[in-house]
């Protein structure tokens, strides 16, 4: 048996295949002024209530980011508060989730941030060839985790952020997203875990 190691410092092609949703529905008018013609359309507190209640859909769905820009977005009532509460707290370093199926007794990866900042977090997200997710850990600033996963080809996607989210959207805008390249020589953007006899 041979321990791989891989560490997150691998390259990354910034917003390769990374794609995170972000659904922020907007009902809202604008309010614009042209001196010329003197036309305004005014922001109602209807308009207002309406886009703070479609902002508490988004909290209820899980989509913390969102919320938090719909909330901003509409002034209305305790909006301060309520945006500041869609900053959820930052996961412990370790897995979050593991897909029971994809477990070995044999082979262990070992996931590493070396020299990062203490307020920097990472999601790390590992997938199979297949697109499927195998799982996903998280790492508060330096660390690193140890999972166990089969002999195969996986994907990993990086995410780098400061303001915790959750799972959906996890830092927002504001993050950093990855696909690590583990095979700079044949661009591939497989890890390749292996089984080695010794």
């Amino acid at each position: 048996m041979k321990n791989i190691t891989s560490k997150l410092i691998a390259l990354g092609l910034t917003g390769a295949l990374a794609v995170v949703s972000f659904t922020a529905c907007s009902k809202t008018k604008e309010t614009t002024t042209e001196t010329t013609t003197e036309t305004t359309t005014e922001v109602t507190t209807e308009d207002l209530a309406g886009v703070y209640n479609e902002a508490c859909e988004l909290y209820n769905q899980g989509k913390y980011y969102s919320a938090k820009k719909a909330f901003e977005r509409s002034q209305y009532g305790d909006w301060e508060q309520r945006a500041a509460e869609c900053v959820q707290p930052t996961p412990e370093t370790g897995e979050i989730w593991h897909d029971e199926n994809m477990y070995s007794d044999n082979m262990i990866l070992i996931l590493t941030v070396e020299d990062s900042e203490e307020d920097i977090n990472r999601y790390i997200a590992v997938y199979s060839k297949d697109h499927e997710l195998v799982e996903s850990v998280f790492i508060r600033g330096a660390g690193s985790v140890e999972t166990w996963i089969p002999a195969g080809e996986y994907y990993v996607r990086d995410a780098v952020g400061t303001d915790w989210y959750g799972e959906q959207e996890l830092f927002g805008e504001e993050g950093t997203y990855e696909n690590m390249i583990f095979n700079e020589v044949e661009d591939d953007k497989y890890l390749t875990v292996l089984v080695v006899d010794l």
